[in-house]
């Protein structure tokens, strides 16, 4: 395991909620080593972390640049709520075969699933659905969307809020 992926996995354990109730799949870590979700000093370029904690939270949520200064606390909350966030891919992937290489670490996202035993689960991204959703369902994970979720980068931040909003009354309990 190289140092980056081990440092990742560290921020991601740090934050592991008991109980999960909602497991959040995104696709892969960013492929800037000091950039991730549970990375708390992230200046810019954090848009699935900005994005939702948006939508989870709301008005709680103010001026981006403020929050920012303020992620340590909101990674405390979001794992208060029983929120995790986990990538299916451990390791940076390139846009060629996106959803090849999800599948490839189909065993590695079940066994999270098989470990952590969510209430409910969420896939981030179209190439992350597409390539989980059917073998995911098939062993009865309790995926709680009828479509993708829009990664919200590159213009992409008011589909997500659209997909999250039709999928946000399906978190709670």
């Amino acid at each position: 395991m190289s140092e980056a992926i081990a440092l990742r996995q560290a921020a991601t354990d740090r934050y592991r909620p008991d109980p999960v109730k909602v497991l959040f799949v995104a696709e892969s870590p960013p492929d800037v080593e000091e950039r991730h979700f549970y990375f708390p000093n992230v200046p810019r370029a954090d848009t699935l972390w900005v994005e939702l904690t948006k939508v989870l939270y709301g008005d709680d949520f103010g001026v981006t640049k403020n929050e920012r200064a303020r992620k340590a606390e909101w990674l405390a909350r979001f794992q208060a709520d029983g929120y995790w966030m986990v990538e299916a891919v451990p390791e940076p992937i390139h846009k060629k075969r996106r959803e090849a290489h999800v599948l490839e670490h189909k065993d590695r996202v079940l066994e999270v699933i098989a470990d952590c035993k969510p209430s409910r689960v969420v896939l981030i991204a179209t190439p992350v659905w597409r390539a989980l959703e059917e073998p995911l369902r098939a062993e009865g994970v309790p995926l709680v969307q009828t479509g993708p979720v829009s990664f919200p980068g590159h213009g992409q931040q008011g589909r997500f809020r659209e997909a999250m909003a039709a999928i946000l009354p399906l978190l709670v309990d």
